[in-house]
C-alpha cells in the first residue's frame, strides 16, 4: 500500500468522523430510528449520506479491498457512529444513515474499479461512456445545487428569548421584541407560522432588539424560531463582541 493510498484512507475516515461526531444545533432525540428515509428532509440526507462514504470506498478499493470487506466494515463503522450520535447534541440516529452509508462506501468501491480498468486496458472512453460522464456530473452539481436552496418546514414555529441550550453558552442579556418584514415573533407560539415562513424565505429584514449582556466567550442563543418537532428553524446568537 503506498503513501498516497494511505493517506487517502485517512483523509477519507478523518472527514466521516469529523462530519458525523461534531455536535449540531438541536435536541438530543436519544432514540434510535428504523426509518429508512425519515421526515421531510430524508432524501436529502440520505444522498448527503451516501456521497459521504464514497471517497472512503474508493480509498480502500485502491488499497486491493474486496467489496464485501468494505461493505461489512462500512456498516460497523456506520453502527457504531449512529450509536455515539445518540449521545451527542442535535445529532439524530437511524437505521437509513447506516445504509446509506454502506451503499456509499461499495459504491465508491465499484467507481474506483470501473476507473482503474480503463486506466489498465489504456483505451479512450466511447462517445456513450463520456456523455455518461458529463451526465452524471451535470446531474450532480444541479442535485447539489437544488439540495442547498434555502428551505424550512411546514409546522408550527415558536419564538425563543434568549433560550438555553446545554451545549451553547448562556446569554444574560435580555430581548425587547424581536420581528421578521415587520411581523411580531413572540416568545412562544408563533400565530402566524406559514406567513412566518414565507418572509424568511423572501429574505424579509429579522429585527432583535434586546439589552445586551457580559460579553460571552463562545456562541450563545439570543434569538431563534424552533417548531413543534424541535427542529431548529433559525438561530441568532452572540460570539464574543460578533
Amino acid at each position: 500500500m503506498t503513501k498516497v493510498v494511505r493517506g487517502g484512507i485517512a483523509v477519507s475516515l478523518l472527514t466521516v468522523l469529523c462530519v458525523t461526531l461534531a455536535p449540531s444545533d438541536g435536541v438530543e432525540s436519544h432514540e434510535f430510528q428504523r426509518c429508512i428515509v425519515c421526515g421531510s428532509p430524508g432524501l436529502a440526507d440520505a444522498i448527503l449520506n451516501v456521497l459521504l462514504f464514497v471517497p472512503l470506498g474508493a480509498s480502500l478499493a485502491a488499497a486491493r479491498v474486496r467489496w464485501w470487506h468494505i461493505g461489512v466494515g462500512s456498516a460497523l463503522l456506520s453502527g457504531a457512529i449512529e450509536c455515539a450520535q445518540l449521545m451527542i447534541p442535535g445529532r439524530e440516529s437511524s437505521l437509513g444513515d447506516i445504509l446509506f452509508n454502506t451503499t456509499g462506501a461499495v459504491m465508491g468501491w465499484a467507481l474506483a474499479v470501473a476507473i482503474s480498468g480503463l486506466v489498465r486496458r489504456g483505451r479512450a472512453p466511447a462517445a456513450w461512456e463520456r456523455f455518461l460522464g458529463a451526465g452524471i456530473l451535470l446531474t450532480a452539481v444541479a442535485l447539489t445545487g437544488y439540495l442547498l436552496q434555502p428551505d424550512f418546514p411546514r409546522s408550527t414555529y415558536y419564538g425563543q428569548w434568549t433560550p438555553h441550550f446545554g451545549h451553547m453558552a448562556r446569554y444574560s442579556g435580555r430581548v425587547l421584541d424581536a420581528s421578521v418584514g415587520g411581523m411580531p415573533l413572540p416568545s412562544d407560539r408563533v400565530s402566524r407560522s406559514a406567513q412566518a415562513r414565507d418572509l424568511l424565505l423572501a429574505g424579509a429584514p429579522l429585527r432583535v432588539r434586546a439589552v445586551a449582556g457580559p460579553r460571552v466567550a463562545g456562541l450563545a442563543p439570543l434569538f431563534s424560531i424552533a417548531d413543534d418537532s424541535h427542529r431548529r428553524v433559525m438561530l441568532l446568537g452572540v460570539d464574543g463582541d460578533a
